[in-house]
């Protein structure tokens, strides 16, 4: 069947969330009296559902503390960390034209009311027609549950669809649901992860993105190798 709908990720894919992770990250372990061990290396940790970073990030021995964490970080996230965006360079003229030929879809772990403001605030949501993303609490926030319910909702067939995103997560969340995917090298996963997860091709740049779907090269393109 022809991939005629591209699942897009808003973080790392469409835009960098970068200072705003970090100020929220840096908010919470305030609030809560921890450390902020390891500060220079939080970036990399960005893509997968909060509560499953945040666990990483607190480890083991407070692990305990993750629903604490997750409260504080969004709450600062709702009042200023949602402004820290930034859109990457390229990506609006890349989507004005994949949205001639495709039906675009956001496909986020990040809550749903705060990646619609996220579209509105950058000027991109015109070009979505819609959005999907975890529960105002993180609820159902896993890649594959969040592509599920975009399939659901939109009584969509996988076979005519292909999710694009910047970690493993939005290829295995693709896999999950017999989905095909690509990734992107300018996010933040490395290219040994996004290798590893064996997505159909990843895209250097936004134009490289737009030029391999506007010729129709899913089917023919083979992975890049680091």
């Amino acid at each position: 069947m022809h991939q005629s709908v591209l699942l897009l990720d808003l973080d790392g894919t469409l835009c960098d969330p970068r200072e705003g992770f970090e100020n929220c990250i840096g908010y919470a372990l305030e609030k809560m009296a921890l450390p902020l061990n390891g500060w220079e290396h939080f970036h990399t940790h960005i893509g997968p559902p909060l509560e499953t970073t945040l666990g990483v990030i607190l480890g083991r021995e407070n692990a305990h503390r993750v629903p604490e964490a997750a409260a504080f970080y969004r709450e600062r996230y709702r009042i200023k960390g949602i402004e820290e965006n930034l859109v990457y360079p390229g990506i609006p003229e890349v989507l004005a034209s994949l949205s001639r030929q495709y039906t675009l879809l956001l496909a986020t772990s990040k809550p749903l009311i705060f990646a619609e403001r996220i579209l509105e605030q950058l000027g991109l949501v015109s070009w979505f027609s819609g959005v999907y993303g975890a529960g105002p609490d993180g609820k159902d926030s896993a890649k594959a549950l969040v592509i599920r319910n975009a399939l659901r909702q939109e009584n969509l067939a996988a076979e005519a669809c292909v999710m694009i995103g910047d970690r493993r997560h939005d290829v295995d969340g693709a896999t999950a649901n017999d989905m095909a995917a690509c990734a992107v090298s300018w996010g933040y996963g490395s290219r040994e992860e996004l290798s590893a997860a064996k997505p159909r091709a990843i895209f250097e740049t936004p134009g490289e993105m737009a030029s391999f779907f506007l010729q129709g090269n899913l089917s023919h393109q083979k992975i890049r190798t680091a």
